[in-house]
């Protein structure tokens, strides 16, 4: 209790936290000095100009904070400086997002795919994600219309916006299209008999290509789909 005269002070810091790139790590905890990106001093240096500084498709708040402070739970205690964590050949964000599997541990998925989705067939639509993980699948940072996690687990760069996966391309053209929309729908709806690549048609991950497919990609080409796959 304060006695006559006394007074309490509280200092309180003011600052806000700010977060230049978006990617829910503080710029406190992030750089743009290329020796602390490298050397690994300080609270795990990631480049604070870009969301995803190992580019496996996990934003660097979603990752291992180190002894950063004033941000949230991470999704996953993955290396937000390295784009496998675990060295089993599968990148932490095919691991967490795609997969559903456990990104440090290099004996899941097994050498047959035991664990998670073989080979990435039937991958999880990103509304099936939780919300942390599907801001990540929706991320572009090349913003060639192919969603990182995709381009990723396809070997595709996504940095580069000429260089992406065949998702949508039904044709041989190098590019999907509204002829590739024509070209699927009518396959779908068995006005033709065959396609060059169907494998590609499922743009909306959901195990099917038809009719739904076709449609996503010809709103992807008017622009009213922002992001591939949905």
């Amino acid at each position: 209790l304060l006695g006559d005269g006394e007074s309490l002070t509280i200092d309180v810091d003011l600052t806000p936290i700010t977060d230049r790139d978006g990617d829910g790590k503080p710029d406190h905890c992030e750089s743009d000095d290329p020796t602390l990106l490298s050397n690994g001093e300080g609270p795990r240096w990631t480049n604070a100009m870009i969301p995803d500084s190992d580019g496996d498709g996990l934003l660097d708040g979603q990752e291992m904070p180190g002894e950063c402070d004033g941000m949230g739970e991470p999704l996953t205690m993955t290396d937000p400086r390295n784009p496998d964590t675990d060295g089993d050949g599968y990148t932490d964000g095919m691991e967490v997002l795609i997969l559903n599997t456990d990104p440090l541990d290099a004996n899941d998925p097994g050498p047959d795919g035991a664990g998670g989705f073989d080979d990435g067939v039937g991958m999880p639509a990103p509304e099936d994600a939780a919300p942390a993980a599907g801001q990540a699948i929706a991320q572009d940072l090349d913003g060639d219309g192919y969603a990182d996690a995709y381009e990723l687990i396809h070997g595709a760069d996504p940095l580069n916006a000429r260089n992406h996966p065949r998702l949508g391309q039904i044709n041989d053209d190098e590019t999907a299209n509204n002829l590739d929309a024509v070209i699927l729908y009518n396959w779908a709806l068995g006005n033709l008999e065959h396609i060059h690549h169907p494998e590609n048609g499922d743009v909306n991950t959901d195990g099917l290509v038809n009719n739904i497919d076709a449609i996503a990609i010809f709103n992807w080409t008017l622009g009213n789909v922002p992001v591939l796959p949905l």
